[in-house]
């Protein structure tokens, strides 16, 4: 009987572990130069340090979205959207990438008098 095979297995038993179970999804992506990751047909933002390198996505069963570096180390979040409603961007991601791009080359206004 059941009660039977439990008392014979009870010495077999180990306690449950201090965490639940990861049931979330993860693969790993490849963080393009402009420092988006492609997921399900949407595209969303990783910070600027990472452009080019190798990330872990982790999906939860509420469409969360967790960005983790290969050591481990939570980077991003995001939550899942229809690849219809764009592009997803944390704006803190990219900020010394476009302080590059928006740099404007300061001169003295002679450099223009000579021109003239």
């Amino acid at each position: 009987s059941p009660a039977e095979r439990f008392v014979a297995e009870t010495e077999a038993l180990q306690a449950l572990p201090a965490t639940d179970f990861d049931t979330r999804y993860h693969d790993l992506r490849q963080v393009g130069w402009d420092g988006y990751i492609e997921v399900r047909g949407n595209r969303y933002s990783v910070p600027d340090a990472h452009c080019g390198q190798a990330v872990i996505i982790r999906l939860s069963l509420d469409d969360e979205l967790t960005v983790y570096t290969p050591a481990g180390e939570a980077i991003a979040q995001h939550r899942l959207q229809a690849p219809q409603a764009g592009w997803r961007s944390v704006p803190e991601h990219h900020a010394a990438l476009w302080q590059q791009t928006l740099a404007v080359q300061q001169r003295d206004l002679r450099v223009y008098e000579e021109v003239l």
